[in-house]
C-alpha cells in the first residue's frame, strides 16, 4: 500500500526525527495522524512453534509468527539532540570564519617626507594603520623643545605649515596615537626655499609635549583596569636624541686605554669617545673636577630606553668613575655604563654630575650617586642593585647630603631596591616626566629630608609596578619624615600602596643627618591618578 503524506512539516522531521519515533512522555496524548508506516505482511508461524495472543504478558518473551521486534521506520534512526548539535556547528563555523578571531591591527610608525614652497612646508606621511589622531610637531631654529603645531584626525595623511620665516631650518615630525600607543614617523628637516632632507636624529623631546594642553604625552589610564606587569606600556612618543654637535675635544680612538687617556691630559677637558666598548678593568677611572666624556649619539627607544653604540665597562669594587672630591663637576653623555660590583657612579665621595642620553645598568649596589647640583635627563637606569645592598643603597640612582638633584625625561626600571631615592636631610629636587616600574622596593623614595631649599617636586611621572618584593611600607611613592614635598599629576597602578606618607621613631629625634628626620609637613598630594593603589598618610 502507498502511505499518505505525513502532516509534519520536513523541517521539523529533520530536527525532531519521525513523530512515531520520538521519545514520549507518560500522559502525553498520542498525534491523530501517526506517520505512515510500510505495508507489512503476516509472516507463517514456524514449524513447531506455538503461536502466543498478542496482549498477553508473555507474548515479547515467547517466538511468535509475527515477530517481537519492529523494523525501523523508514524514515531512519532517532536523531539525538539535533538542536544542540546545530549550535554548537553553527558557533564552531562563525568563530573560524577567515578573521573572526584575529588580532587588532597594529599601529606602526608613519613615514614621513616634507617639500617646502618658500615660507610653506607641505607634509605628508604613511598611514599608521590603526590611529586615533595625529599630532605634528615642530623644532624651531636654537630651540631645544618641540611645538605642537597641529592635532589631526584619524586618516589625515598631510599637512601644511605656513607663515614660516623665510631662510629658516626647521624640523618635523609626526606622532601617532591609539589610547596608550604612540609611534614617532622619522623627522625631516627643512629650510624655507630649499629642498628638504632627512634628518637622522631629531623627535619630539617630552618636555615640550607635556607643555603643551593636548596631547598629554603622559595619557592616564582607566581608573577601572588595573595594570599588569608588562613591559611598561608605550605611554608617550619616545623621545630620541636632538641633532648633536660634533664633540669638540679630546678624541680617543676606538681600541684606546680610556683611563690612560683621560690621565694624559692635565687640565679639565672634554673627550670624545668613539663607538667602542672601553674596558677599564678593576680600577676606577678619577677625573679631575670639570672633565667630560661625551660618546657618539644615541638612540632613544620607548619609555625613554637608551641603546648607546659608546660603552665603558669595568669590575672595580670603588666605581667606573669615581669623583677625585665632594662634588666635582663631572659629565657624560652618549654612554653606555656598566659592570661596577658597588655603584658605577660612585656615590663616596660624589660628583656633582651631570648625566644626559645615558644608560647605566648592572651595578651591583645602585647607578649613581651625586652631591651639589646634578642632573640626570634622558637617561635610562635599569638592573642595577642586589640582595646584599638591597636595604642600605641598593636599587637606581641614590643621592645623599645634596643641594638639588633634578631627574626629568628618565626611564628607571627592573633595579633591586628603590628606583629613585633622596635620603639624609636633602633640601631640594625634582623628579617629573619619568617612567618608573618594577623596581623591588619603592619606585620613588623621599627619606629624612628637610626640603629647605625649595622643596620636592614629584610631578608627570609613570610610576607603575614597584614594591615588587612585597616589602612592608614600601610604595609607588614613599615619603618618610620629611618635609615640603608636592605629589602632582603622575600616573599609578599596580603598586598596592600607591602613594604612602608617614613618621616613624626618627621623626622626633631632632636634626642629625642621616640618624633623624623631620615631622612631615606641607605635604601636598594632588590629581594623581592611583587606579587600585591605596592612598596612605600615617
Amino acid at each position: 500500500m502507498t502511505p499518505r503524506t505525513s502532516p509534519i512539516p520536513a523541517s521539523l522531521t529533520f530536527f525532531y526525527g519521525p513523530p512515531d519515533r520520538r521519545r514520549r512522555r507518560a500522559g502525553r496524548r498520542q498525534s491523530k495522524h501517526p506517520s505512515p508506516q510500510p505495508e507489512r505482511r503476516p509472516q507463517p508461524a514456524k514449524a513447531g512453534k506455538a503461536s502466543a495472543v498478542r496482549g498477553t504478558s508473555y507474548a515479547r518473551s515467547v517466538e511468535v509468527g509475527i515477530p517481537n521486534r519492529e523494523p525501523r521506520s523508514y524514515r531512519g534512526p532517532v536523531r539525538r539532540k539535533p538542536i544542540l548539535l546545530a549550535l554548537i556547528f553553527s558557533a564552531f563555523f562563525v568563530l573560524n570564519l577567515t578573521g573572526a578571531s584575529s588580532a587588532p591591527p597594529t599601529l606602526v610608525a608613519p613615514v614621513l617626507s616634507a617639500s617646502v614652497t618658500g615660507t610653506e612646508v607641505s607634509l605628508t606621511w604613511t598611514d599608521a594603520g590603526s590611529e586615533n589622531s595625529y599630532y605634528v610637531m615642530r623644532l624651531p631654529p636654537a630651540v631645544v623643545t618641540w611645538t605642537q603645531v597641529a592635532q589631526l584626525r584619524a586618516n589625515t595623511l598631510q599637512y601644511t605649515d605656513s607663515g614660516l620665516s623665510p631662510s629658516t631650518t626647521y624640523h618635523y615630525v609626526v606622532v601617532a596615537t591609539r589610547g596608550w600607543k604612540q609611534m614617532n614617523a622619522n623627522a625631516v628637516q627643512v629650510t624655507t626655499g630649499v629642498t628638504p632632507s632627512l634628518a637622522p636624529s631629531p623627535s619630539p623631546s617630552p618636555s615640550s609635549l607635556a607643555a603643551s594642553p593636548s596631547p598629554n604625552p603622559w595619557p592616564s589610564p582607566s581608573p577601572s583596569s588595573s595594570p599588569s606587569p608588562s613591559s611598561s606600556p608605550s605611554p608617550r612618543p619616545s623621545p630620541s636624541a636632538p641633532p648633536a654637535p660634533a664633540c669638540d675635544g679630546v678624541h680617543v680612538a676606538a681600541g684606546a686605554d680610556l683611563r690612560a687617556a683621560m690621565a694624559a691630559v692635565t687640565t679639565p677637558a672634554t673627550f670624545c669617545l668613539a663607538a667602542w666598548r672601553y674596558e677599564i678593568g678593576d680600577t676606577p677611572i678619577v677625573p679631575q673636577a670639570g672633565d667630560a666624556v661625551v660618546g657618539v649619539p644615541v638612540t632613544v627607544g620607548p619609555n625613554g630606553g637608551i641603546d648607546a653604540p659608546t660603552q665603558i665597562h669595568g669590575t672595580s669594587a670603588n666605581g667606573i668613575f669615581r669623583s677625585s672630591s665632594n662634588s666635582a663637576a663631572f659629565r657624560a653623555e652618549n654612554v653606555d655604563v656598566s659592570g661596577s660590583t658597588t655603584t658605577c657612579f660612585h656615590h663616596n665621595s660624589a660628583f656633582s654630575l651631570t648625566l644626559r642620553y645615558a644608560r647605566v645598568h648592572d651595578c651591583l649596589e645602585s647607578a649613581a650617586g651625586a652631591h651639589g647640583n646634578s642632573l640626570f635627563e634622558h637617561v635610562e637606569i635599569d638592573h642595577n642593585g642586589s640582595p646584599a645592598f638591597l636595604e642600605n643603597s641598593g636599587g637606581g640612582i641614590k643621592i645623599v647630603f645634596s643641594t638639588n638633584v633634578t631627574v626629568r625625561f628618565a626611564y628607571i626600571h627592573d633595579n633591586i631596591g628603590d628606583g629613585m631615592w633622596w635620603d639624609c636631610d636633602e633640601h631640594a629636587g625634582t623628579i617629573e616626566d619619568s617612567v618608573v616600574v618594577r623596581n623591588s622596593l619603592s619606585g620613588i623614595f623621599i627619606e629624612i629630608s628637610s626640603g629647605d631649599r625649595g622643596g620636592f617636586l614629584v610631578q608627570r611621572n609613570i610610576v607603575q609596578n614597584n614594591n615588587t618584593s612585597g616589602a612592608a611600607i614600601h610604595a609607588g611613592i614613599l615619603v618618610v619624615d620629611s618635609q615640603n614635598v608636592t605629589v602632582t599629576g603622575n600616573t599609578l597602578g599596580g603598586n598596592g600602596r600607591g602613594i604612602n606618607v608617614f613618621n616613624d621613631s626618627r621623626s622626633t629625634r631632632g636634626h642629625d643627618g642621616c640618624s633623624s628626620g623631620f615631622p612631615s609637613a606641607n605635604i601636598s598630594v594632588t590629581n594623581n591618578v592611583l587606579a587600585a593603589d591605596l592612598l596612605l598618610f600615617g
